[in-house]
């Protein structure tokens, strides 16, 4: 396609050259919840990995890594990469081994997918360098996780070399689309699939629930040691994929911790983190944080309770103390307390101090 026809093509399909990826993370530089070490995910479990992307598999153990690599395409410094530990099967017609995004509804509204609104359902493209060490033909599921579901193929043509995807798509006038917080799409590249989750209904709108992959695709999850890599994944309201849309670090951190906030940057033996703290009565001390971004919604919480995670320091001294707990918690604010192990006046002034290095974290997670 000419230069010509690829800008009439998006201008066509109106659709910005701003803020244009709806997925988050795309370029896999943020990996709050385990920096660059692998994490195995076990079957009959759904993990999140980098941020926002999730690794759910029922057959087989995979760990998935955030890598640096001098051979990623250009102007890309991370990927996600994805190793088979323990093979999958597909004897069970439900087994699936997918990597995904969900897509809050909010960031879905202006494609008009449903015919909701005025105007008609935006055509978008979904675009991604992928890299495996299992050529073949391979799945992707776009569906709104009610009644929607569009099944696409690409195809892996070289073994471990990097290659750009794309697929194209118009949006479907009808179906049940959410709004508000709560999920309105995702995305999933499949890895492995069960004859029970497979179709022959490709590059089309279909109503089927749990269909997620052609009935020809690979199973690179049956591969032992097989290697999957991603990177530059962007969908966006386009006719072609445009070049990907790269953002600054701490916006790319702030979308992301909508959902999932860690503090816990830092896993040195001695670093340290201070949260201002008052001693509630004897033996209880309190502290609270304004979250970075108001998070999707009221977060689940975990802390890292291990022998010495924490110390509360005030008036001259300190005491050593396991563990945190809730205390009451907002969309913005999180307030928490320790569960025994201090010895202070009530009303003390001072701070608690999170050790890293010695197990201590928390974690508010907010995800779809």
């Amino acid at each position: 396609m000419s230069k010509a026809a690829e800008l009439a093509a998006l201008i066509g399909t109106g659709a910005s050259t701003s803020k244009r990826n709806m997925l988050m993370n795309g370029d896999m530089r943020i990996s709050q919840r385990n920096g660059s070490s692998a994490v195995t995910v076990s079957a009959s479990a759904g993990v999140y990995t980098l941020d926002r992307w999730q690794l759910y598999t029922n057959s087989g153990n995979y760990d998935v890594q955030q890598i640096t690599d001098t051979t990623l395409p250009s102007g890309f410094l991370n990927a996600a990469k994805i190793t088979v530990s323990s093979v999958g099967n597909t004897s069970g017609s439900g087994n699936a081994v997918h990597f995904e995004q969900k897509i809050e509804a909010n960031n879905i509204s202006h494609l008009n997918w449903g015919g909701g609104n005025a105007g008609t359902a935006r055509t978008c493209t979904l675009s991604f360098f992928v890299k495996s060490s299992v050529t073949g033909t391979y799945s992707v599921h776009i569906g709104n996780d009610n009644d929607r579901f569009y099944i696409a193929t690409y195809t892996i043509d070289s073994a471990n070399t990097w290659e750009k995807k794309s697929i194209t798509l118009a949006g479907p006038s009808d179906g049940t689309w959410n709004t508000g917080t709560g999920r309105g799409l995702e995305i999933v590249w499949v890895l492995l699939q069960g004859s029970g989750g497979t179709t022959s209904s490709l590059n089309q709108w279909i109503s089927t629930s749990q269909t997620f992959a052609s009935t020809s695709t690979t199973q690179w999850g049956t591969n032992s040691g097989a290697t999957f890599f991603l990177t530059g994944c962007q969908f966006e309201i386009a006719g072609v994929a445009q070049p990907f849309e790269h953002e600054g670090f701490e916006q790319n951190l702030a979308r992301c911790q909508r959902y999932f906030y860690a503090l816990n940057s830092n896993t040195s033996s001695s670093s340290f983190e201070f949260i201002n703290a008052n001693g509630y009565n004897a033996t209880q001390a309190n502290a609270g944080i304004d979250l970075p971004v108001r998070m999707r919604a009221t977060p689940t919480m975990t802390y890292g309770n291990s022998t010495g995670a924490y110390r509360f320091y005030r008036a001259g001294t300190n005491d050593s103390f396991d563990t945190l707990q809730d205390d009451s918690h907002s969309n913005m604010h999180l307030q928490f307390a320790n569960n025994g192990g201090l010895s202070h006046t009530a009303g003390d002034a001072g701070s608690i101090q999170i050790r890293y290095g010695d197990g201590g974290f928390i974690n508010a997670d907010s995800e779809l």
